[in-house]
């Protein structure tokens, strides 16, 4: 695996996906959490985020991993240090799933991007530009489920979710 400074382990914990778990309907599920965030971009949707570079597999485990920030980095810099640790990507699906099952792992007071290839993103029709999620955690369980733009840098203090296979 390769080192980059820009990057740094905040944790790493264990997820197993429920038996029950399904790809295609994971995001229409994730609403019932709905009134849990402060805010919500209704973009996030089983239609809009319907291809995914991997998809997660019922009952398997996973090592999930958050990557800290130091330093302003493009998407595409993210996306080239997640391959180079052998992540997993899961798009829109892994992030809600996680918050779902491990919301209090979520690192406090910093926005965490699931990211994937730019071709399982979601291309707004008026834009046109692909878009990833993201869960913003802030003290006092205020959460934020959002989107941002491909071609955006991610911020000093953002960190990235990494979803690795449990040998």
């Amino acid at each position: 695996m390769k080192k980059d400074d820009r990057f740094y382990l905040l944790k790493r914990v264990v997820l197993k996906v429920p038996q029950n778990y399904t790809h295609q309907n994971q995001l229409g599920r994730f609403q019932q959490y709905r009134k849990k965030f402060c805010y919500w971009n209704t973009g996030i949707t089983d239609i809009n985020f319907a291809r995914v570079s991997q998809k997660l597999i019922p009952g398997k485990t996973y090592i999930v991993e958050f990557y800290g920030i130091n330093t302003r980095v493009p998407d595409n810099e993210c996306l080239e240090f997640l391959k180079s640790q052998n992540a997993i990507l899961t798009g829109a699906q892994g992030i809600t799933l996680f918050w779902e099952l491990q919301k209090r792992e979520f690192p406090l007071s910093k926005y965490t991007v699931s990211l994937d290839e730019k071709d399982a993103l979601w291309k707004d029709k008026t834009d046109q530009i692909s878009k990833a999620a993201g869960i913003a955690r802030s003290p006092g369980d205020r959460w934020g489920l959002q989107v941002f733009f491909s071609g955006y840098k991610l911020q000093k203090g953002s960190c990235l979710l990494c979803f690795k296979a449990d040998s």
